[in-house]
């Protein structure tokens, strides 16, 4: 079922910030990614007691008038966490000190607890809404406490959302509307902006944006969202990919510098490893595997294939071309790669089910701005890890993760998460990073201070746009 807006719910069946008009958050984010206030005016970790308390915003409503307090947030929290845990870990309960007043309390320290606030653990649906039509209609219906009420969704033609005239900030919303218009075509989707028929047009690849940044009309804003990797199956020990000469000899092969010029247009920044400079967990000690046939091919006789080896690519058909080029560099050190075009139900089932004798490329680490490295590492790469598992998981990981959750201070915490980081390129090559892929947009210039991808990939403040008149 879609889900425009519902937190305790799946994930949004579309980019998360399309419903953003209609929600609202506990915690925010600046531009370095560090938590400010917002329904929160306030908080306090105390690692001690393993609370986090949190003062509440006051006279915010719903959209259906009711009160925003703290037996809604408590509510909202409890169905997210009897739904996706993971969302909340290391919550123990939660109690209600006051109507404004809130706090958490804490299976074991989290250092992490404020940050799962200012994403789908801080949005909040009306209790009342949900209570009188029930979860069906919630999914499809948002009443959240955001600058913009929800009006209607058409699947793939439409989500439209009005003005809330009794949104908490003051004199906000600017504009009196938004709608996304779905289109699925890329090319017919520039074509429909290119004849005025929006401001902005999000979910473009590298070479159309590419186009419109030519022409010279256009503002273009961009933000890091994952890095494009090849996860080799490491895991299975009957598999040749095993065998970590292999798997070093494969990324020596690639000229990822190349590759990221190729097919980002200059958009794409190459990288050596999981992040980029300025993301927490990016290590400039990292060597990575630079171009290299002639090693490539000496680490392919050490490994016992002097000749080579067959093997698999298994990839979406939207990334056939690119995974060509890699299978081209392959072939010329020995390694000979058959491309499988899998649909999108075979990816997700390889992603979580594992795969076999190959590499699988379909579920790239997400290092958006903000958004915790230390649960991405978990998500991924720990003993216990939900996606990528057929990857290698190194011993050395989970230790050192819980170490870093653990730590007092972020600085602490992000040494341990540049060191996992080190382990898994350089010690262990788990994965082979090609690029860092960004969001994109294009906008007209009589939108303002939209901020969508600027700088964040997966979320927006709409109550500050405004639109100049032409």
């Amino acid at each position: 079922m879609d889900n425009i807006g519902y937190p305790a719910a799946t994930a949004p069946s579309f980019r998360p910030f399309l419903p953003y008009p209609a929600l609202d958050e506990l915690l925010r984010k600046d531009a370095s990614g560090t938590p400010i206030p917002n329904l929160a005016t306030s908080w306090k970790l105390d690692k001690d007691a393993l609370t986090l308390t949190f003062t509440l915003q006051k006279g915010v409503k719903f959209h259906d008038g009711t009160d925003f307090n703290a037996q809604a947030a408590k509510w909202c929290m409890e169905n997210l966490i009897a739904v996706q845990q993971p969302q909340l870990p290391n919550v123990k309960s939660i109690d209600v000190i006051d109507d404004y007043t809130l706090r958490i309390n804490m299976s074991q320290w989290d250092i992490l607890m404020v940050t799962y606030f200012d994403a789908r653990a801080g949005q909040f649906y009306s209790p009342t809404a949900f209570q009188k039509n029930g979860k069906d209609w919630a999914v499809l219906n948002p009443v959240m406490t955001g600058p913009f009420k929800f009006d209607s969704f058409s699947r793939d033609v439409s989500l439209k959302f009005s003005k809330f005239n009794g949104y908490w900030r003051q004199g906000k919303p600017y504009l009196d509307a938004i709608e996304w218009s779905f289109i699925v075509d890329a090319m017919t989707r520039k074509a429909s902006f290119l004849a005025g028929e929006g401001q902005i047009i999000v979910d473009v690849n590298a070479q159309i944006i590419n186009e419109l940044n030519k022409t010279g009309k256009y503002t273009i804003t961009s933000a890091p969202f994952s890095i494009i990797s090849i996860y080799p199956d490491g895991a299975n020990a009957d598999s040749v990919w095993s065998n970590l000469k292999i798997r070093q000899a494969a990324a020596y092969a690639l000229d990822t510098q190349a590759i990221a010029k190729t097919f980002g247009y200059g958009f794409y920044p190459p990288t050596n490893q999981i992040g980029y400079p300025g993301y927490a967990m990016y290590n400039p000690a990292i060597k990575g595997y630079p171009y290299d046939t002639a090693k490539a091919k000496a680490l392919l006789a050490e490994a016992g294939y002097p000749n080579g080896f067959k093997t698999t690519i298994n990839c979406t058909s939207n990334d056939a071309t690119l995974y060509q080029s890699v299978q081209g560099y392959w072939k010329a050190v020995g390694i000979d790669a058959e491309i499988q075009i899998v649909e999108s139900s075979k990816n997700s089932e390889l992603d979580l089910k594992g795969w076999k004798n190959g590499v699988f490329t379909g579920h790239a680490p997400y290092v958006a701005l903000g958004y915790p490295p230390a649960k991405m590492l978990a998500v991924q790469f720990t003993k216990k890890a939900m996606y990528d598992v057929s990857t290698y998981r190194p011993d050395e990981v989970d230790p050192l993760l819980t170490k870093a959750m653990n730590q007092p201070t972020e600085e602490l915490m992000n040494k341990d998460l540049q060191e996992i980081n080190r382990i898994l390129i350089d010690q262990y090559c788990v994965l082979i990073p090609l690029y860092v892929a960004p969001n994109f947009a294009a906008k007209d210039p009589t939108i303002h201070d939209d901020k969508i991808y600027d700088p964040w990939g997966d979320m927006w403040y709409p109550e500050n746009a405004w639109l100049e008149k032409k």
